[in-house]
């Protein structure tokens, strides 16, 4: 069997210096934006904070969320600990800047894991060809610069490495089944970081699945990938799940439902690929009976887990504030919204999707096989992708390699038959898997539309960067440890740079504190005044450029949001001094009438 190419470490070390040091470069080089500006990652930092200080591995609670009570979160462990033993590393190195060199090497290092992986699937499906446009492109989508950019510390960029480690290991499984295992662990342990994983395991599955299916000698594949999944998955719930929560049916975590579901598709798998069928009929037959089967345990276990995803919240909350979430609305409503972005993470993989169609027609059996594995992987992202538009944190990145094979192919014809038509379309399959550029080109064109000059979430976003400075929160961090209300979107950053707990933050298992930090905003004044002494809160903290500030439609005549616009706050509100900040600060003293 011959040898696949493999990416040149020369090249590798070239284009990763390039992107890490443009990545570095701009954030350094921006200092009116805050180097965490997302509040899973200022949350994150404060779970490795707590797990660094002695909390229990197991022991999941937020203890300064939704105040006095605190709130338990979903997260894994799996990513606090590599951020945490990164800090023990540097801390006898860089002292008290520790934490900041993490903040930047981490996201840095995992940049260059993306620039390998997407490399090497791009010459898997291309050939020696695409490994330039697999180094390149990535560094010049809008997903990378966010996911991989210095002070992104939360799960997502694991989670798109995990994803191209499973189309990798699939791809070479098929000849050789070693590779299975490694797909099965990435699988197990995406499956163990968040179960937003799900379409890409299923889509890893289902690769397995339809391979035994058409080609029936790589059952030992299918064997090798049901065992380290199943086993994998169980591990990793152990490791997440203390005994007390072995049995309790949570939908967002790997909890039973997931765990044991994993165990079934594993042992299934594994029961499926010692049968001796002839006809692939038969095969199809019998793997849609052992689907149909995991998905009937799974029911049977956590029939609520195949309703709505928070159909336990509120459904205030979820009228007025999931469903406001702008990277969970559908691609159709981002696009009018924020078209710059969307047509940024989508030109790329539906590019790759019309690469995918060319390439089946003329490909021999083994490449068909690799172009169906990531036919497999690129269609199920971009269902997600249409449904959420934050979907494209994995389309994008595994529309690298349909990229790389489309330029690959438009490059051959142009060597073949110089002329400024096949030149043209090789720039453009250049410039539209450039989600960098294409972004650009948007943002150009929605300028020039009727209304293109009003703010993007992105520039009202950036419009509150002031608000998530560090030092914005000095004047805060000086004063004594309180209970502080906070707009929901400030919670995680308060957490992050003050000592102070906080009623509300931006996570659905903390819902009654979400729920009561809307309802003091919006609610009668009385009903503020009764949720400051119902939860001993001594603080409340704004950004008066937040969307918050403006109010709920049905917000009372006399909430806080409109006796702050009208200046006509209540005296148990009084003022703090705050220098140097672009928050506003109000001591609760509820002794005052």
């Amino acid at each position: 069997m011959a040898k696949t190419p493999t990416v040149a470490w020369q090249h590798f070390v070239l284009f990763y210096a390039l992107a890490a040091g443009a990545y570095l470069f701009r954030a350094l080089s921006n200092t009116s934006a805050p180097l965490i500006n997302d509040t899973d990652d200022a949350m994150r930092l404060v779970g490795v904070r707590d797990l660094l200080a002695g909390q229990a591995w197991y022991d999941h609670v937020q203890h300064r969320l939704n105040v006095p009570f605190g709130a338990e979160l979903h997260w894994s462990r799996l990513v606090d600990a590599p951020l945490s033993a990164l800090l023990v590393v540097l801390r006898p190195i860089f002292g008290a800047q520790a934490e900041l060199v993490m903040l930047y090497a981490w996201p840095l290092l995992l940049l260059g894991l993306l620039l390998w992986l997407t490399a090497r699937v791009s010459i898997l499906l291309a050939g020696p060809e695409g490994e330039l446009p697999g180094l390149a492109l990535p560094a010049l989508s809008l997903i990378s610069m966010t996911e991989f950019a210095p002070g992104r510390i939360d799960h997502h960029s694991v989670q798109i490495l995990l994803g191209l480690v499973m189309l990798l290991s699939a791809s070479l499984a098929m000849q050789r089944p070693r590779w299975a295992i490694a797909a099965g662990i990435a699988a197990g342990l995406a499956l163990a970081i968040g179960v937003e994983a799900v379409p890409a395991i299923a889509a890893t599955t289902l690769a397995f699945g339809l391979a035994w299916v058409l080609r029936p000698e790589t059952a030992p594949a299918l064997r090798r990938f049901g065992l380290s999944f199943g086993m994998t998955s169980l591990v990793l719930f152990f490791q997440h799940q203390p005994p007390q929560k072995w049995f309790i049916a949570y939908c967002d975590e790997i909890a039973l439902p997931f765990a044991l579901g994993a165990l079934v598709a594993g042992g299934l798998l594994l029961a499926l690929s010692t049968l001796r069928l002839s006809s692939a009929w038969a095969r199809l037959i019998a793997g849609g009976v052992a689907g149909a089967l995991t998905l009937a345990v799974l029911h049977a276990i956590a029939p609520a887990c195949f309703r709505a995803p928070y159909a336990s919240l509120d459904p205030w909350l979820i009228a007025r504030w999931i469903d406001r979430i702008d990277e969970a609305k559908p691609i159709w409503t981002s696009l009018s919204t924020d078209m710059p972005y969307v047509v940024g993470v989508v030109s790329a993989p539906l590019l790759a999707g019309v690469a995918l169609a060319l390439g089946l027609r003329t490909a021999n059996r083994d490449q068909q096989t690799r172009l169906l594995v990531y036919g497999l992987f690129l269609v199920t992202a971009i269902a997600v992708m249409a449904l959420q538009v934050r979907g494209a944190r994995l389309a994008t990145s595994l529309a690298i390699p349909g990229a790389a094979l489309l330029i690959a192919e438009l490059r051959a014809r142009f060597i073949a038959r110089k002329s400024a038509g096949n030149l043209a379309l090789v720039t453009g399959a250049w410039f539209g898997s450039a989600g960098l550029l294409v972004g650009l080109a948007g943002a150009l064109v929605a300028l020039a539309l009727p209304g293109g000059d009003k703010a993007s979430a992105g520039e009202l976003q950036a419009g509150l960067s002031g608000c998530r400075l560090p030092s914005s929160y000095a004047p805060l961090a000086q004063l004594e440890a309180q209970n502080v209300m906070a707009p929901v979107d400030l919670g995680s950053h308060i957490l992050a740079f003050t000592a102070h707990a906080v009623v509300g933050a931006p996570y659905h298992r903390n819902g009654d504190g979400v729920l009561d930090t809307f309802r003091f905003f919006n609610a009668p004044i009385a009903d503020a005044r009764d949720i400051a002494a119902r939860r001993g809160l001594g603080l409340l903290v704004v950004c008066p450029g937040m969307p918050e500030l403006t109010g709920q439609p049905d917000a009372a005549a006399d909430a806080f949001v409109r006796l702050y616009a009208g200046d006509t706050l209540p005296p148990w509100l009084v003022p703090l001094p705050m220098a140097n900040t672009d928050l506003k600060a109000y001591r609760i003293d509820l002794s005052r009438s």
